[in-house]
């Protein structure tokens, strides 16, 4: 297997896009697995697929906790592999981003596979003390914790930044910055009580106008079912 430095960045962002879009079928449909091991199985780069499982990280496991989906012992064994293939060579990533969307992913792990230790949750607070354009930029990019069940500072912070989040919303969707609308509506969605502006009314403009991307799609999604969880 090539090693994952040698791999180009385009494939593994393609992998995770195909990812996503089996994530986001699962999410829509009659309740099926993601079937994240054959996903990783049944292909001849593997590599690129385990990176596309590191990066979509945590959102593997939306069908499961928003949509009642099974979550089967061999997809979380695949989960593990990617993390375990892509740490970083101390341990623990330098870029804060991704410490706290591995922490997210090893958490989760930790809860359906006790075979895999949870993370410690990493020292760095990303948009602690910025203004509220810096705040909203930081959890625009710890998307992936907007999920029930996981809770830390971060969740904490986002707790207590729901105008930020809004004024941040508020801007990205001016600039037709669907990406990072769809990642600060998802939190806005995950956050409890009265809320600056209707995170519903953003979801039916954003459908409305169309997203571009996969992953895009998967924020949008994951935000939906948030706010109007399946019954």
């Amino acid at each position: 297997m090539p090693s994952a430095v040698s791999a180009p960045r385009e494939t593994f962002g393609v992998a995770a896009d195909r990812l996503a879009l089996r994530v986001l079928g699962a999410l829509r449909g009659p309740g099926d697995a993601v079937f994240v091991a054959e996903y990783v199985a049944d292909t001849p780069d593997p590599l690129s697929c385990l990176a596309a499982l590191r990066i979509v990280g945590s959102d593997s496991f939306a069908p499961h906790l928003l949509a009642g989906a099974p979550l089967r012992p061999q997809d979380t064994a695949a989960v593990s592999q990617a993390l375990t293939a892509f740490r970083a060579g101390d341990g623990a990533p330098s870029d804060p981003y991704v410490a706290w969307r591995d922490w997210a992913t090893a958490r989760l792990l930790s809860l359906h596979n006790p075979r895999h230790p949870a993370l410690p949750p990493p020292a760095q607070r990303p948009g602690s003390g910025e203004d509220w354009r810096g705040l909203s930029d930081a959890l625009a990019r710890l998307a992936p914790l907007a999920l029930p069940v996981l809770d830390s500072p971060v969740h904490e912070l986002a707790r207590r930044s729901g105008r930020a989040l809004a004024r941040g919303l508020t801007r990205a969707m001016l600039r037709r910055d669907h990406p990072t609308a769809a990642r600060l509506v998802r939190w806005l969605c995950l956050l409890p009580g009265p809320l600056p502006l209707d995170p519903l009314a953003a979801l039916d403009h954003l459908d409305l106008h169309g997203v571009a991307g996969p992953r895009t799609a998967l924020d949008l999604a994951i935000a939906r079912l948030l706010r109007e969880p399946v019954r």
